[in-house]
Parts: structure tokens; sequence; C-alpha cells
């Protein structure tokens, strides 16, 4: 089967443990083989496995992909409790340092997305 145009869109998504990941790729022709994914800060372990995917089957081309995990609306989020106590903790310690005065609660946490981020999926 020879290659009409090296332009092309396709997605797919699969279930996992607490949502969907969905993948999205996005071709364009060009002279040397370029491969760039995108996702959240858990896809970064996967970058390598896509680039290598797509080096295996292609010569050349500009190829996007861009990875998503859509969590279960329904049913507790799995958090990272570890993250969180690190925040809390450095937070804490920042308190004392600076000499300020306060308490380090849930809603203080809250704010700030790397303490409750959700787990890493797994794959």
């Amino acid at each position: 089967m020879t290659t009409e145009s090296m332009t092309g869109y396709g997605s797919g998504q699969r279930p996992l443990r607490g949502g969907t990941l969905t993948v999205e790729a996005r071709s364009v022709n060009h002279r040397y083989l370029e491969a760039s994914v995108r996702g959240p800060r858990w896809s970064l372990s996967l970058e390598s496995e896509v680039r290598e995917a797509i080096k295996a089957r292609f010569a050349r081309g500009r190829f996007d992909v861009y990875l998503r995990l859509d969590e279960v609306a329904n049913g507790a989020p799995a958090l990272d409790p570890a993250a969180a106590r690190a925040v809390a903790d450095s937070l804490r310690a920042l308190g004392r340092e600076l000499g300020l005065p306060g308490e380090v609660d849930l809603p203080l946490l809250a704010a700030f997305r790397d303490a409750l981020r959700p787990q890493e999926p797994s794959f």
C-alpha cells in the first residue's frame, strides 16, 4: 500500500481505572521526521514510547500527539496525599521562617493545584 497523503488526523480512547485516556494525533507533510507529544505531567513517561512508535512506522512527517485523561465524574477522585502533605509541610516551614501567623487548612491546600492533583494513571 502506498502513501497517498502525509496529512491526517485520528483519535482514539481507552478506558482506564479512574477515567478514559484520549489520544489525538495530527500529521502533516514535512521533510524530516518530527514528533511532538503534549499532555499532562503524568504523560511525560509515555513520550519516548510514543516517539519510538512513530519512528518505527514513518520516515518523515510532522506528528503532533495530544494525550488527555478524562476522569470519571461519579465516584471519589484518587488524590495524592503525599503531594498535599509536602505542600502543607512547605507552607508551615515558610510560615515559621517568615514569622507569619496562621494555619494550613484544607481550603488553603485546595488553592494549590499540585497539592490535590489526581494520582498518575496506571497503564
